[in-house]
């Protein structure tokens, strides 16, 4: 109407409305940024709760794995070691059995080298043997010849027949004998009865020692160093046959004591062409013009024979030797059939 005044709660119900609209509108906003935020956070939780489930997933089948691993590993190792081991077992079982064989083998060749030695020095032996027999009857036949005429002259201070029944007597006995002292003690005590001084040198690694000596008065030291310097004893060894004084380049040695014109005489003994004793014998000073005959001729004879004695004892030795060395040598010898 006209005059009249507009009624103002049209206007009030559109400004409630819009402030409620507005309101509204940033509630809803409100809310769906809430809503936002809640989602990623839930978002957030779900993915941290999934990526630790997963860590854990992961650990644990690291762990798992890496037990098996070490089982594994640790087999492995265990195998290996054993087979390290029984390897080096078998190395030193190997080493071992090497060594042993090395050493067998050894000995085998120097039980093999001796033998040969010995066979060699058993057919040294045996090759001597016949020119020693021959020797023997060469002996017999020269005593036998002094036996029938007789030895020096009926000046000598010996009588042929007592020379003769002492020369049969030492031959006997040196028969009898079975060992190399036997053969020595013998012939001395047989020069004794030939000659007042006399001394028995045996060969020992190429220098002369003194077996036995009587009737001189030097200490046996000085017997043993004069019997090995330069003179008559050496020179026999040397010349292999009897040399007798007085001699325009020989003298008898000094442990004799002798002038320049007494008779001495020193004797080799030779077995299988070699000599291995030496005896000297004199008259205690007494000169050749004092002297009738031959007053060494039964002293050689007795050596002679005493060399033939000590070639048959070591003839024998040299036979049970060989029979030995062929035993050894045929037990090797199956030793090593055996082997191959």
């Amino acid at each position: 109407m006209p005059g009249m005044a507009e009624d103002p709660l049209p206007g009030a119900i559109d400004t409630i409305c819009a402030r409620l609209r507005s309101d509204l509108e940033n509630q809803f906003a409100a809310l769906n940024a809430r809503h936002h935020q809640d989602l990623g956070a839930v978002r957030r939780t779900a993915a941290a709760e999934a990526e630790e489930r997963c860590q854990q997933t992961l650990e644990e089948l690291r762990a798992d794995w890496a037990a098996r691993l070490d089982d594994e590993v640790t087999a492995i190792r265990r195998d290996a070691d054993s087979r390290f081991a029984e390897l080096l077992r078998s190395r030193a079982d190997s080493d071992t059995a090497r060594e042993r064989l090395t050493r067998e083998l050894d000995a085998a060749n120097a039980e093999t080298a001796s033998v040969r030695k010995e066979l060699d020095m058993a057919r040294t032996a045996w090759h001597g043997a016949e020119s020693a027999l021959q020797d023997e009857r060469t002996a017999r036949g020269r005593a036998a010849h002094l036996a029938t005429t007789g030895i020096g002259s009926d000046s000598d201070r010996r009588d042929t027949g007592s020379c003769v029944g002492r020369i049969l007597t030492a031959i006997s006995s040196l028969d009898q004998g079975h060992s190399l002292s036997h053969v020595l003690t013998t012939l001395h005590a047989s020069a004794r009865m030939e000659a007042p001084r006399v001394a028995l040198f045996v060969l020992d690694a190429a220098e002369l020692k003194l077996w036995k000596a009587d009737g001189f008065d030097a200490p046996e030291a000085s017997l043993d160093r004069d019997a090995n310097g330069p003179g008559l004893l050496t020179a026999t060894l040397h010349r292999g046959t009897s040399i007798t004084t007085p001699d325009e380049s020989m003298a008898a040695p000094s442990f004799a004591a002798l002038p320049r014109d007494a008779v001495s005489i020193a004797i080799p003994l030779l077995v299988g062409g070699n000599p291995v004793a030496v005896l000297y014998a004199d008259h205690a000073g007494a000169a050749t013009d004092q002297l009738a005959g031959e007053p060494f001729q039964a002293l050689q004879v007795v050596c002679q024979h005493a060399a033939l004695a000590l070639a048959h004892i070591t003839t024998l030795r040299a036979a049970e030797a060989m029979a030995g060395a062929v035993a050894r040598y045929s037990s090797v010898a199956g030793v090593r059939g055996g082997r191959a």
